[in-house]
């Protein structure tokens, strides 16, 4: 667990700095955890994965209780099994997608902003939004992508992208938000 105390400003890095562009070969993070993470507090955290991805959680990662983290990553941002945002701001820059995850992507709330020449946001499970300020930027792919249902049920949601808004492989489902 990070606690970010608040007031508190923070930094994690990884690498030299260099231009975000893609090195698959890479592995690892800036911020690394085999097992379920959950980043928590109201300080600031900056996180800069110049050889890697910023934040790699091989289980569940849990951003919450108003947290402010800014990422740049020469891959993902953020790759992790399941991801639960709520509450907070998150600013990700990417040289590959904003967010991966392997099961769900879960939004409840909070800011969250990506620019990367790939897709935003992949899940190989599902997407749900049900509130929170969301703004994805991509020149080259697409905003949101989910082998699983992508639900949106609240917020506000822009995606300035050259390829598909919204896409999904099961179903796009839309009750509420702008």
């Amino acid at each position: 667990k990070v606690v970010l105390a608040e007031g508190s400003k923070n930094m994690l890095w990884s690498g030299n700095q260099r231009y975000l562009i893609p090195q698959k070969a890479a592995s690892g993070a800036a911020l690394y955890a085999k097992g379920n993470l959950a980043v928590t507090g109201s300080g600031y955290l900056e996180i800069l994965g110049y050889l890697n991805n910023g934040i790699r959680c091989r289980n569940t990662l849990q951003l919450s209780d108003g947290a402010n983290v800014e990422i740049q990553a020469s891959n993902r941002a953020i790759r992790a099994g399941d991801c639960y945002i709520e509450g907070g701001s998150y600013a990700l820059v990417s040289g590959d997608n904003n967010i991966y995850t392997e099961n769900s992507l879960i939004v409840l709330g909070g800011s969250l902003t990506g620019e990367t020449s790939d897709t935003c946001l992949l899940s190989e499970g599902v997407v749900q939004i049900e509130g929170g300020n969301i703004r994805l930027e991509s020149p080259e792919q697409r905003g949101i992508t989910a082998a699983e249902t992508v639900t949106i049920s609240g917020g506000e949601l822009t995606i300035d992208v050259l390829g598909d808004g919204i896409f999904s492989e099961s179903g796009i489902e839309v009750s509420g938000g702008t």
